[in-house]
This record gives C-alpha cells, sequence and structure tokens, in this order.
C-alpha cells in the first residue's frame, strides 16, 4: 500500500512539473502577432538578433492565421529590419518590398508609413550597390513626406542624413557634405546634441571632412560637438571602445598643428566610436 500510495505521489509530482515547466510554451499561441513583436523589438534593441528573429518568425506565422495585413506589414518590416542588420540583404529586400505592398494596400499613397518603408528599401539597395534605385526611393519617400509635414520640419534629419550617406557610397562628396550638413542642424534641433544619433552623423560629417582634405574643420567638429563621455554608452550598457586611429590620421597632414590634449583625445574617440559599424 506505501508503495502504490508512493507511485502515484511520483507520478503526480512527474505530471506536475512538466505543466508548470511548460506553461510558458503553452501559453504562447496565446499571444497575438503584436505581442511576439514587441518582444523581439526588446532583444532587437539589445542587439540580440538571434533571439529576436524566433520570435519575428512565430509572429508572422500568426499574422496569417489571423488574417490581419496590418499586423502583417508591422511583422515583415521589422523581420526585413533584422535581416538587414545580418547583412542578409536579399532577404530582407523581399521581406521590405512584401510588407510595402500590404502598406500600399492598408494606408493611403501619401501615408508617412509607406514614405519610411521606402526610406528603409532605400538603405538596401544601398548596400546592394543599386546606387539610382536607392536614390529614387528615397527621393520618393521625401515627396511624400512632404506632403503632410512643413519643409522645414525636422522629420526631414534622417532623410538627408541617409541621402548624404547614399552619396558618400557613391563617390559624390560634394552631395554627400551638403547633405549631411543640412542634416545635423536638423537632428541636432530634433534630438539635441548629446543623442547618440546625432554623434554617429557628426562622426559621419567628419570622416567626410577627412576624405575631402577639410582636416581642420573635422578637427573642430568633433572638438565642439562632443557629448560627455560618460553619457556615451553602448547599448548593452559597456563604454563605447575607442577609434583611437582616427584622429591621428587628421593631425600629421597639419602643419600648425598641436597634439590635443588626453581628455580632448578621449572625447573624440569616443564619439567616433558611436559611428563604428
Amino acid at each position: 500500500m506505501y508503495r502504490k500510495v508512493s507511485r502515484i505521489f511520483i507520478c503526480v509530482f512527474i505530471v506536475s512539473f512538466f505543466l508548470v515547466s511548460s506553461a510558458p510554451l503553452c501559453a504562447y499561441p496565446k499571444l497575438s502577432p503584436r505581442a511576439f513583436r514587441a518582444m523581439a523589438r526588446v532583444y532587437m534593441a539589445a542587439e540580440n538578433y538571434e533571439k529576436a528573429e524566433p520570435l519575428l518568425e512565430q509572429a508572422i506565422s500568426m499574422a496569417k492565421m489571423v488574417n490581419s495585413d496590418e499586423e502583417l506589414s508591422a511583422c515583415l518590416l521589422d523581420a526585413s529590419w533584422l535581416l538587414h542588420k545580418q547583412n542578409r540583404l536579399d532577404k530582407a529586400e523581399q521581406l521590405c518590398e512584401l510588407g510595402l505592398k500590404l502598406q500600399q494596400k492598408i494606408y493611403f499613397s501619401e501615408h508617412p508609413y509607406i514614405a519610411y518603408t521606402f526610406r528603409n528599401l532605400s538603405k538596401i539597395h544601398r548596400d546592394q550597390t543599386k546606387f539610382e534605385l536607392a536614390r529614387e526611393e528615397l527621393e520618393y519617400a521625401i515627396e511624400i513626406m512632404r506632403v503632410t509635414h512643413q519643409p522645414e520640419d525636422t522629420v526631414f534629419g534622417p532623410f538627408q542624413a541617409d541621402l548624404a550617406a547614399l552619396y558618400a557610397a557613391m563617390g559624390d562628396y560634394v552631395n554627400a557634405q551638403t547633405y549631411y550638413e543640412s542634416a545635423l542642424k536638423l537632428i541636432v534641433e530634433q534630438y539635441g546634441s548629446e543623442n547618440l544619433y546625432t554623434a554617429k552623423i557628426t562622426a559621419d560629417l567628419a570622416k567626410l571632412y577627412n576624405i575631402l582634405g577639410k582636416h581642420s574643420d573635422a578637427e573642430k567638429l568633433l572638438v565642439t560637438a562632443v557629448p560627455q563621455p560618460e553619457k556615451l554608452f553602448a547599448r548593452t550598457g559597456r563604454p563605447l571602445a575607442a577609434a583611437g586611429d582616427f584622429l591621428p590620421r587628421i593631425r600629421p597632414t597639419r602643419s600648425d598643428s598641436k597634439e590635443p590634449q588626453a581628455k580632448r583625445h578621449t572625447n573624440i574617440n569616443s564619439l567616433l566610436a558611436v559611428a563604428a559599424p
């Protein structure tokens, strides 16, 4: 009798343990596609793309099941963004184009969502070296945004920064400089001077100045625009690694330059690290 009761107790314990341990997995199908996408975005924000990808795959599958074009579009575009970050450009392009088609079915043709998707698609095509196609898409995205925004609106800052990066990739450094300078003014106005995105565009413009031989302008831009080092951190929480080889490439070409103070050098290197790929 004792052995029988013990066996029953053990069986009940094992079954209970299995149910408890598998509860999260059982609960997952009850979540909405949006919930899976939200969880994936948390991992993407932390640059943990390996954990984000299966969540987005599940979100896409569920969005197809619930027959929601709006949610499916959002899931496809998030997945495209993730694949682009992983440099899986062909698949990123495919999903972005699918998401765009759904957006064009859902929203009016000048909806800002469509403009942002064209902007993302343009960046994929830029990295595929499809420069003319990328330029056409980005210019079209800007035209869409002009329907709902004033020309001086700060929302155009990131679009102009993308145009600058595109022209730089094409080797058209004159146009790249024009758009970077215009973009930086708008981005500082929108995000402030101590924002990481502002720091990245500042570093991109400084690197362009260096390519153009404007070494004094590059140094001046970095020295005057750097945030405090303690405010610059990577997404992982670790301080950003220094890009110590950049400033020395500027200074040796200037006969009137002096070696920077250690503190300024550290600030400049911290800023440039934001723009590192």
